[in-house]
């Protein structure tokens, strides 16, 4: 497993690419000890798709760290959001509009 510090190292690459990847990295993996280094980012990354990144991380970051803080001691985290009715949304609207059929038909939206 790689230490947090080889993945903020990550964001002094010279590619573009590699630093998005490592902000993305960085938010999935909930890291609160790098939010001072993506606000570093945020703010001076030459990149500006990166620097968009980074305020992004920094932003969902500093919301979970809140939620976390929130949460009672050994209480699980909350469960992660289905997509399955988001998914199905747009496909659902196209085939009710093809078969004059109501929207809420979606074989999806049964489950």
């Amino acid at each position: 497993m790689t230490r947090l510090a080889d993945v903020v190292a990550e964001l002094n690459s010279p590619d573009p690419q590699r630093r998005r990847e490592t902000v993305r990295a960085l938010a999935r993996l909930r890291a609160f000890e790098a939010i001072d280094v993506l606000r570093q980012v945020a703010e001076n990354d030459p990149d500006e798709e990166a620097r968009v990144l980074a305020a992004a991380a920094v932003a969902f970051l500093e919301r979970a760290q809140v939620e976390a803080q929130q949460r009672p001691p050994g209480a699980a985290p909350p469960p992660r959001p289905t997509f399955r009715r988001a998914r199905c949304a747009p496909k659902r609207r196209l085939w009710a509009r093809a078969t004059s059929a109501p929207a809420s038909s979606c074989w999806l939206a049964r489950w």
